[in-house]
């Protein structure tokens, strides 16, 4: 084989693996689009019918150069606010983080927060996962999302 074939042979190679993984990213936005959206209408839905107010929205998104849409929650209780907001597609061990924020204004310190992963390679649990602490030297605390543990990591918003 001449070095000719050798080139166009590798130059095929490589169209063909990136046209993979754009195809590859492409399949991985849109179910973390679809995943989320279905987490937060869930999540809204546990708070229908009591005094706590639901806005679903959208927050853009940057992976490398691309842009998209991804829901998300903001509840209000009084004067207090719970915020669950994208935070990133790609990143150590995890696909698809949402960033949880409660800002209570009645204690110190006013603002909480954890984290919850759509696909935690770290914890190898299935489905989305709570991720919480992890400050400093200290493990990140890793546990199954459900209603249970969810409304246990946000009594501060109650």
């Amino acid at each position: 084989m001449s070095a000719k074939d050798v080139f166009f042979q590798k130059l095929e190679t490589n169209t063909n693996a990136h046209k993979e993984s754009e195809e590859a990213f492409k399949r991985d936005v849109l179910a973390f689009q679809e995943d989320t959206k279905t987490l937060i209408l869930e999540i809204k839905g546990w708070f229908d019918g009591s005094p706590v107010t639901a806005r679903v929205s959208t927050t853009h998104m940057t992976e490398n150069t691309d842009r998209f849409e991804v829901s998300n929650l903001t509840l209000k209780n009084g004067g207090k606010t719970l915020k669950i907001i994208p935070e990133g597609l790609y990143y150590w061990g995890v696909k698809g983080g949402l960033e949880v924020t409660i800002h209570n204004p009645n204690r110190a310190p006013s603002t909480s927060k954890f984290n919850l992963h759509w696909k935690d390679g770290i914890s190898k649990l299935p489905g989305w996962v709570i991720v919480s602490g992890g400050v400093g030297n200290a493990p990140a605390q890793r546990i199954e999302f459900n209603q249970e543990n969810f409304f246990k990591m946000i009594t501060v918003f109650a």
